[in-house]
């Protein structure tokens, strides 16, 4: 019999959880060296005949030389769904190849041409033989399966399959069996449609037939096996079926030609492809089997030598089938080498072989199921038809972390990507819903965040069919929530952004693309969002400005200024700006306002309009939007005087209302305004002794800047009203308790009311003073140091500048503002 890690496969699938317990490593390595000796010992022990008249594993063993070397003695091999080890004769025969004169085929005539022609043609007669197939002529060499489909959907395609026409796929196609029929599509405007299918991986004949009736359906392409599920598909049943509504087939046999007997013409499939290397031949090398009528119908779709009988200046004569399909110097040692590997298969037979990969699926199955931890994917193992695929996870394992700790004990397997909530069998039978689901597991998933984005970057790589609107912004949501990252997740998934075709949805997506950390760094993002900012003015007018909005903040962030969507937003304000209550508007308007400004397209008649917008629409007769709005003004340094005089006559009247902090919002915001209304003013310092001792420092820092503004002329303080003194001197001592937090900036607006105070300021305000000056300059301890408590704001200043003009130091930057304002002089002057 064959020997048992040479044929069968094995994939471990990606769960959420990743602790990794070595125990469950141990049984499981335990496992399939137990199997290796049951293949060697035990299974078919009572097939004597059969044996005797079949070489024993050692002894096939022995014919794969990288299996048999020193290094790889004892190594388990399970990853055969990938590539398979090759076998000592077809290393022989390209090795012959090679080690005598070689020639191109079907050019020259002497002798060496002859034979590498000859022998390249007997390959093509051998693969012919081995499929049951007519004739010679109806199989085409290429560089692999993928390129045999590609050939078909770019040779027989064009022709056959056009707009609205149909190309059905079941849900468990590999990535070759759907890319080339998807870019048909978009060349042609056909249709790419899914078949539905069983639990077991087994087409649902329901659906399928379903699809069918309409009868546009033109093309059928399925693998005659899952290389994942393994389950074998009845293609007798769904080929008869497809050809009963006019429909050709398409048959991907990469999983089932080194296992079970496949026929052609029993079979009747128009189409059928295969790749050596998972056949013990060579890489490089694949094969596309067609009818002859459907094969001579078709046109050449690469072009190159040895494809034509002549060529002329005005036009070329193809050659016959199958060569005007091989342009170019064909693959003659792989050719040879395949040849030798179907040889290989014959000699033992696939009947064997088949017979002995179902004993050792079934045992190695029912081993797995007795693990516990174990959780396979592959059902109905024995009772139907099934390739030697086995997928399973194990839980509170990652399959990585198993695959890794496997090697280093000889047994090579395949860990896939996915989750427990993602991946049941194969990336692409997952419905979109339940992939959302998984999204939103994944945002609760805590602080993992390795974890986390090592399972993002699988949706986006693997989960393409299910990247729908939603789940795209769910996806962008976990990274915003999480805080995450990561450029290589943003170059996943930003490209299905721009399949997004609802406006507001797009929108959406760039809004939450930049507020993900380092988006801005990252290439694809800035073009999607260029993208989006040059498509607004083509069909912008159904969007509403809270969307305007957010489009305009999202594109600031990044700098990046679209000149035809300014224009756009200004004509859409001047003719479309409607009275509304909703204070998004109020946020949102300025935010476009802001964006035009950026540009320098703005215009007063701009602000004006928004400031009669909102009195219009009733908005300055609500403070609270008012403030909001006013923030979202000073945030982006815009300052309409029209507006803030109109807000603050609003306001003012609501000052009582208001609790400390909107308080405090409402003094910086006239306070970074720069402008100077006296209702606010005087609102505000009435209000200071009831919201003063609820005040944080840091607000009563913004108040002390209202006292300044409303009573900066008076130097000294002498007219200020007792009650407003009072408040003063209680904000002063406020702001006392976080003088040691303070910034230069802040501390220098405490300096700016330093004059109003009739009185020595509050200790804890000269000692923060100290510490700020004392990183510029260290003034004399024996001056300074002893008597903190009792030195005036002037005294301090005093001594600092004596201290240096002694040393000569230059003060500048907001040391020498704040010297200025306590000593009352230009330190420009005083200082050399």
């Amino acid at each position: 019999m064959l020997l048992w890690e040479c044929v069968l496969y094995i994939q471990l699938f990606n769960i959420f959880d990743t602790v990794l317990t070595i125990t469950t490593a141990g049984h499981l390595c335990k496992t399939f060296i137990h199997l290796r000796n049951t293949s060697r010992a035990t299974i078919g022990r009572n097939k004597a005949a059969e044996r005797a008249s079949c070489p024993s594993d050692e002894l096939w063993r022995s014919e794969f030389p990288a299996l048999n070397s020193t290094d790889f003695h004892d190594l388990i091999y399970l990853d055969n769904a990938a590539t398979t080890q090759k076998p000592q004769s077809v290393i022989e025969a390209i090795n012959s190849y090679y080690s005598t004169p070689c020639s191109n085929v079907h050019r020259s005539q002497h002798p060496l041409a002859t034979t590498a022609s000859i022998k390249y043609e007997r390959g093509r007669e051998n693969i012919t033989r081995f499929l049951g197939a007519k004739d010679p002529c109806e199989i085409v060499f290429t560089s692999g399966a993928t390129d045999a489909i590609n050939l078909v959907a770019s040779a027989w395609c064009p022709k056959e399959v056009g707009p609205r026409d149909v190309i059905l796929l079941p849900l468990s196609e590999h990535n070759s069996n759907i890319i080339p029929w998807q870019l048909h599509s978009e060349r042609s405007g056909c249709d790419v449609r899914f078949i539905k299918l069983n639990a077991d991986g087994s087409i649902d004949l329901d659906d399928y037939k379903s699809q069918l009736v309409n009868g546009r359906v033109k093309l059928v392409a399925l693998g005659h096996a899952s290389n994942v599920l393994g389950h074998v598909q009845n293609l007798k049943d769904i080929i008869r079926i497809a050809h009963e509504h006019g429909a050709k087939v398409l048959v991907d046999a990469c999983q089932t030609l080194a296992h079970i007997p496949v026929d052609v013409h029993t079979l009747d499939c128009d189409f059928l492809v295969g790749s050596a290397h998972k056949m013990y031949g060579p890489t490089g090398l694949g094969f596309l089997y067609a009818k002859r009528s459907i094969l001579e119908s078709m046109h050449p779709c690469k072009g190159g030598g040895g494809m034509v009988k002549t060529v002329t200046s005005t036009g070329y004569n193809l050659d016959d089938i199958p060569h005007r399909f091989e342009p170019g110097t064909p693959p003659v040692a792989q050719v040879v080498g395949f040849s030798a590997a179907i040889d290989f298969l014959r000699n033992i037979g696939l009947d064997k072989i088949a017979a002995h990969e179902r004993d050792l699926l079934i045992h190695l199955h029912n081993k797995l199921r007795g693990l516990a931890t174990v959780h396979s994917h592959s059902k109905n193992i024995g009772d139907t038809e099934h390739c030697p695929i086995v997928s399973f996870n194990v839980e509170g394992v990652s399959p990585f972390d198993l695959a890794a700790l496997l090697s280093l004990r000889n047994v090579a397997v395949r860990a896939v990507n996915g989750g427990d909530s993602i991946l049941r069998v194969d990336p692409k039978l997952v419905p979109t819903k339940h992939v959302g689901k998984a999204l939103r597991r994944v945002g609760a998933m805590g602080t993992d965040r390795c974890k986390i984005e090592r399972i993002l970057l699988t949706c986006a790589t693997q989960m393409g069919h299910a990247m729908d609107d939603v789940n795209v912004c769910t996806y962008l949501n976990v990274m915003v929530k999480l805080r995450i990252s990561n450029a290589h997740c943003l170059e996943r998934i930003v490209p299905y952004c721009y399949n997004i075709k609802d406006m507001k949805r797009a929108i959406a997506c760039c809004h939450l693309i930049s507020m993900v950390p380092g988006s801005r760094n990252v290439t694809i993002c800035r073009a999607f969002m260029v993208q989006v900012a040059q498509r607004i003015p083509l069909d912008g007018y159904s969007i509403e400005f809270p969307d305007l909005g957010r489009l305009c903040e999202s594109l600031r962030s990044f700098d990046l200024y679209c000149e035809e969507l300014g224009r756009f937003l200004i004509s859409l304000i001047e003719t479309e700006l409607e009275p509304s209550e909703s204070t998004d508007g109020v946020v949102y308007m300025s935010s476009i306002l802001s964006y035009i400004g950026g540009m320098g397209m703005g215009t007063s008649a701009l602000w004006s309009l928004y400031s009669r917008y909102m009195c219009v629409s009733g908005l300055h007769n609500n403070p609270r939007v008012l403030i909001k709005a006013l923030e979202s003004f000073c945030s982006r340094r815009i300052c309409d005087r029209y507006l803030l005089q109109m807000a603050g006559d609003a306001l003012a009247t609501a000052i009582d209302t208001f609790h400390p902090a909107e308080v405090a919002r409402v003094s910086d915001i006239y306070v970074r305004s720069g402008y100077h209304h006296s209702g606010i003013c005087t609102a505000l310092i009435h209000s200071a002794e009831r919201i003063v001792p609820s005040l944080d420092p840091r607000g009563a820092v913004k108040l002390l800047q209202i006292f300044v503004q409303a009573y900066g002329k008076h130097s000294d303080g002498s007219t200020i009203p007792n009650r407003h003194r009072r408040a003063l001197y209680l904000t002063f001592n406020r702001c006392s308790t976080g003088a040691g937090h303070f910034d230069a900036s802040e501390l220098l607006a405490v300096t700016g009311a330093m004059r109003l105070l009739p009185v020595s300021p509050p200790s804890a305000l000269v000692g923060s003073l100290q510490r700020l000056l004392s990183r510029a300059i260290e003034p004399p301890k024996d001056e300074v140091m002893n008597h903190p408590g009792r030195m005036s704001a002037r005294q301090l200043a005093e001594i600092v500048l004596k201290d240096a003009r002694r040393k000569r130091l230059n003060i500048t930057g907001a040391e020498a503002s704040v010297i200025s304002q306590l000593a009352g002089i230009d330190t420009k002057h005083q200082i050399v």
